[in-house]
């Protein structure tokens, strides 16, 4: 190869060109490096350690916090009214020195007083910029309450320290003393335990403990049991407190039903002295007669345990069967025989006297002090013609209102108990028929004349009120059989029982009063009152559903049957 002199010439060159920016590069860089820049610190009154005076530009530097008696340092600033960013460290690209400015925040003190509680810092150091949420100490047997500001607790309760605070505070713990129930159970068990922890603010109900085959019978403060029960730790209480547990020994009980059914709660066990009342089971169909203490009842029957038993028992229960009533309502004003027409009669009587009349006075100054004694008068006979004069002298005036030839629908209530009677549609049918036996037996007795039809003849209902109330007297005192004999002879009189208004005529029939649910029964369905006819017996007083003739078997319960009758188109009621 052939090289000239020009081209070593351009060669040089080249080399040369390239060492010159090398060279010149090498140059800046180390000029950078080797400049430095100053760092000034403005502590205001604090001092630094180990702070850098110099950097360099590129230099990472962290920046240590200074110090200043009473003060807590915030921060460095670039600034020297301390705005923008605090500045933690210096990394720097630029060129010219720096001056940086200490924050500082006074320090105050809380000193907390924990009157024998425990605190981790009884002394805590903040500064206006902090919150400080106060601890909560802790004290062996004491609620704590809060903190104060005043050592008498007064004020209001302190949780923390304000932001903005700039004085030193001191607060005091208060505290509420925590006393103890001890429970000594005497072999007993409680849920809580043996212990229980109350203040004097505090209103405890004591617990109930247990004890297998036991009945707890009280809390007491001494170990014999003497004293008072106690029930509840009382406000205010300041000590402790021990407690006995007082148990009573429980025997058990078990029952044989023996067919019949146990009610839904029921006790098995009693205690000694107790009296305990036994629970009452049911069976249809028989009546309880106590437990016995042997299955074939050879042994004690009770209600209640003996105050001296101590022992576990078995019980069997003994049954007696049962026989049930039956109640025959006859229906309003309807009767089964003239003595209870005559009760009912004489019964509306008197209270027509003391309640519509308001003359009970007038009866109580004659002797007359209640219903009784007015029903003794009424059916006392005395003998002869005028053997009933008691009542017309007593009722006469109350009886109905005199009205020689009158009509008797013309009499009101307060003409006398006829005319309240029709007023009111009570034992109208019975007002017409005494009218008409009044006449017969006048006629009979020989007091008046008059033919067989006595329709406005012959001696006159309304004539007299002493004689109508004392035949109707003598109507209710006589039976067809034990009339005078000239009534009987004459035949008028002895008719008139067999028509007796309201008196239901049972025929063959006969009430049978006991319903034998093993059994059953055959109702009296033959029965027959003057102007009525016998529809049926119903189960209900509103005659709902079929009538009945026969009460099944297995009916539990007493009975009450309801009597039917309409009545005829030819009834004056």
């Amino acid at each position: 190869m052939k090289i000239t002199l020009k081209r070593i010439s351009s060669w040089f060159l080249v080399i040369g060109a390239i060492f010159l920016i090398l060279g010149l590069s090498g140059c800046k860089e180390k000029d950078d490096i080797e400049k430095t820049y100053n760092i000034t610190y403005h502590l205001d009154g604090g001092q630094g350690l180990n702070l850098p005076v110099t950097f360099q530009t590129n230099d990472r530097l962290t920046l240590d916090s200074p110090q200043k008696a009473g003060y807590k340092f915030v921060g460095w600033y670039s600034n020297s009214d301390f705005s923008g960013e605090i500045v933690t460290e210096i990394i720097c690209t630029c060129q010219k020195d720096l001056d940086l400015y200490a924050k500082w925040n006074e320090i105050y003190y809380l000193s907390l007083i924990g009157n024998g509680g425990q605190i981790e810092e009884n002394t805590i150091e903040f500064t206006k910029d902090d919150e400080i949420i106060l601890p909560i100490p802790t004290k062996n047997n004491a609620n704590f309450i809060g903190w104060y500001s005043n050592s008498d607790f007064s004020g209001e309760m302190v949780t923390k320290i304000e932001k903005g605070t700039t004085n030193n505070v001191t607060f005091y713990a208060k505290w509420q003393d925590i006393y103890e129930v001890n429970f000594i159970l005497n072999e007993g068990s409680l849920e809580i335990g043996n212990q229980m922890k109350f203040t004097e603010d505090d209103e405890i109900i004591l617990p109930i403990p247990s004890k297998n085959n036991s009945l707890f019978k009280g809390w007491y403060q001494t170990i014999d049991f003497s004293g008072d029960v106690v029930t509840k730790i009382e406000k205010g209480t300041t000590h402790n407190i021990t407690l006995y547990a007082k148990w009573e020994r429980l025997y058990q009980l078990s029952y044989d039903a023996n067919g019949g059914t146990m009610p839904d709660n029921y006790d098995t066990s009693y205690y000694l002295g107790e009296g305990k009342v036994l629970p009452i089971p049911t069976k249809n169909g028989y009546l309880f007669k106590g437990w016995s203490e042997s299955p074939n009842h050879t042994i004690r029957v009770h209600f209640t345990i003996p105050i001296s038993y101590e022992e576990d028992l078995d019980l069997t229960a003994v049954w007696e069967k049962q026989l049930y009533t039956i109640n025959y309502v006859l229906g309003d004003e309807v009767f089964a025989d003239k003595h209870q027409l005559f009760l009912a009669f004489f019964t509306d009587f008197y209270y027509y006297i003391v309640d519509y009349r308001q003359r009970e006075n007038y009866l109580m100054d004659r002797g007359v002090n209640d219903l009784e004694t007015f029903l003794s008068i009424c059916g006392s006979y005395t003998g002869g013609a005028a053997g009933m004069g008691n009542v017309g002298n007593l009722l006469g005036q109350f009886y109905l209102r005199i009205d020689v030839g009158g009509n008797i629908d013309d009499q009101t209530a307060d003409d006398g108990f006829i005319g309240y009677c029709l007023e009111n549609n009570k034992y109208v049918e019975f007002v017409y028929f005494i009218q008409d036996f009044f006449y017969w037996w006048r006629l009979d007795e020989g007091y008046t004349n008059g033919p067989d039809d006595p329709e406005g003849t012959g001696s006159d209902f309304l004539a007299s009120a002493w004689a109508s109330v004392v035949d109707t007297a003598k109507f209710f005192y006589y039976d067809k059989d034990t009339l005078p004999s000239y009534f009987i002879s004459k035949g008028h009189i002895p008719a008139f029982y067999d028509r007796i208004p309201y008196i239901v005529n049972l025929g063959e029939n006969t009430f049978i009063y006991t319903y034998d649910w093993e059994e059953g029964l055959n109702l009296p369905t033959s029965l027959t009152m003057d102007g009525y006819t016998f529809v049926g017996w119903f189960d209900n007083e509103n005659f709902e559903g079929d009538a009945l003739e026969y009460l099944p078997t297995n009916i539990y319960h007493n009975i009450t049957l309801y009597a039917k009758f309409v009545k005829n188109n030819n009834s004056k009621r």
